[in-house]
């Protein structure tokens, strides 16, 4: 039988003890328990889940930080050509010392070198004119995203805080992701959008993308009503599959109760995640380097 090299298993056994971690105890693989109580499985959840990455109604709220601004349901704005400005630490009124308008987004980079030692770090809030979030963003180099997208109205507050912060806001569209993604495809980056002017509507697969921790994207429908799908980074990245789990119980380096929960969660999330988006629904998707959509109706 062919061995798993080193590193394989050495990132298996991480992955392995994260999952773990949260698990006070196991009484079997048919009972699991979580700080000594037995764990229930909510059935209908775990179906919404598997096939689309919604998040039921009981638990969506653990996914909202904050309250989002009901402005993410109006239409989106449009690129006005306007020049460009750059933003430094500090608070901004949208129509005041920034126009309003749909704008990308462009962090500062840093320079690592010993010789320079330049680091920017800038943390971006837009909130409306009640002072709820429409959208939030670290722009760092590695840890952060570097770009968005983003509608900002008139009558919003933009405030910018880290280390030596700045943004440049351009007044055009200059994302690039044609290499990204394949004939039939659609790839967004972070930011604000919506279907029937930056997507099409349709039934959609989300197929990879990537990002430097678990975001989610929030789908505010045209009906009123707002699903949260998580985008996990182990979709994205590194999966264990069936076949590696059950050579790493083979070979003894997992036990019973741990192959049976990495069987678990690779049938949890296995499969394309599917996404319904008809006209007029708005799309906010934070802290994501891209996300790519395949039409498949």
């Amino acid at each position: 039988m062919k061995r798993l090299s080193k590193l394989t298993v050495s990132f298996l056994f991480f992955l392995v003890t994260i999952i773990l971690s949260g698990c006070a105890s196991f009484a079997g693989l048919r009972t699991p328990l979580y700080d000594g109580e037995p764990i229930v499985e909510h059935e209908e959840a775990t179906a919404l889940y598997k096939e689309s990455k919604v998040i039921h109604d009981d638990f969506q709220e653990d996914y909202y930080r904050y309250p989002l601004s009901d402005s993410l349901f109006e239409e989106s704005l449009d690129f006005t050509g306007k020049e460009s400005i750059v933003l430094e630490g500090g608070n901004y009124v949208v129509g005041e010392e920034v126009e309003p308008g749909r704008v990308y987004l462009q962090g500062a980079e840093s320079d690592f070198s010993p010789d320079m030692w330049i680091i920017h770090t800038a943390k971006m809030t837009v909130r409306d004119e009640e002072g709820v979030v429409t959208f939030e963003n670290h722009f760092q180099d590695g840890n952060g995203v570097m770009t968005a997208v983003v509608d900002l109205r008139e009558g919003d507050t933009i405030e910018l805080s880290g280390n030596d912060p700045l943004v440049t806001v351009y007044y055009e569209d200059l994302t690039q992701m044609g290499e990204f993604i394949e004939e039939g495809q659609t790839a967004l980056i972070a930011g604000h959008f919506e279907v029937g002017k930056h997507i099409e509507a349709g039934t959609y697969e989300w197929q990879n993308g990537s990002a430097p921790r678990t975001s989610e994207l929030y789908h505010f429908k045209s009906d009123g009503e707002t699903d949260v799908i998580e985008l996990t980074t182990t979709n994205w990245s590194f999966m264990m599959t069936h076949e590696e789990n059950d050579e790493l119980y083979q070979l003894g380096y997992i036990g019973s109760e741990e192959h049976e929960l990495n069987r678990r969660m690779i049938d949890a999330q296995s499969g394309a995640s599917t996404i319904e988006l008809a006209n007029g629904d708005k799309l906010y998707i934070p802290m994501i380097y891209q996300i790519v959509f395949e039409k498949v109706d």
